[in-house]
């Protein structure tokens, strides 16, 4: 599968969205690539799984297990780990790894089956690695050993250079999708909100943005746009969209 063909199932998907988001890490972007319209689709879903797991193979990498953060990737890991193990023809474990707050964890018994196994980690969407660096830790800690990573779209542009596994090598990380899709760091630097476009709260994580940065902004009753709170108790406000202010209130 080429990268076109892998492209084209996000979009015939509606996947590929456009607007104004806030992704895991706080960055901000026009884009968000929603994985789940795609990964609810299993006959679509499994295009890029069998896609992936050659592209493990074209790589030489020849794992013992497969790991997944748990969420819809402990669907992914599964199926990547079937596929390849069908091409390598020998067995694949999967295993997937739960999130407590910032750290990931695995259960006992799946400490006991890493010791000494080579693991490839597995993820659907590449921003920051985020997953990856918490998913590596736990992996090390188990004295597993990580011979690389896979994942479908690499839409960061951030690089590996400080990615590595329990040897002080940098970890090969496989996708099907290289696209890089233009972000910011936070809402400083956003463009999107200097304009005072609204943030979406349907998908990523706007919603739990705009709830922490309720004491400076909100959204603007008149557009739906992003506006800042200059006296919260008195009810005045600026809207950075339509430069709504409150009736009777005028500014210089």
């Amino acid at each position: 599968m080429t990268e076109i063909e892998a492209k084209g199932i996000f979009e015939r998907n509606n996947a590929l969205r456009k607007g104004h988001y806030v992704l895991l890490g706080k960055d901000h972007s026009e884009y968000y690539v929603d994985k789940n319209a795609v990964l609810c689709n299993p006959q679509e879903a499994s295009y890029l799984y069998i896609a992936l797991a050659a592209k493990l193979a074209e790589a030489r990498l020849d794992p013992e297990i497969i790991i997944g953060p748990q969420m819809s990737e402990t669907l992914m890991a599964p199926w990547v780990a079937y596929y390849l193990s069908q091409t390598l023809r020998h067995k694949i474990l999967s295993l997937y790894a739960e999130k407590y707050c910032n750290d990931f964890k695995l259960r006992p018994q799946a400490i006991q089956v890493m010791n000494g196994k080579k693991v490839v980690l597995m993820d659907d969407i590449f921003q920051r690695g985020t997953s990856f660096s918490g998913m590596a830790k736990t992996v090390n800690n188990a004295k597993g050993i990580i011979i690389g990573a896979g994942v479908l779209w690499r839409r960061g542009q951030y690089d590996l250079t400080n990615f590595f596994n329990c040897r002080g090598n940098i970890i090969n990380l496989i996708s099907l999708i290289n696209t890089k899709l233009p972000s910011w760091p936070n809402e400083k630097l956003c463009p999107l909100c200097f304009a005072g476009i609204p943030i979406n709260t349907d998908l990523g994580h706007g919603k739990e943005f705009l709830k922490k940065s309720r004491d400076k902004l909100f959204v603007c009753p008149n557009c739906g746009g992003i506006a800042d709170w200059i006296d919260k108790p008195a009810g005045i406000f600026c809207c950075r969209k339509c430069h709504a202010v409150p009736a009777g209130l005028e500014f210089d």
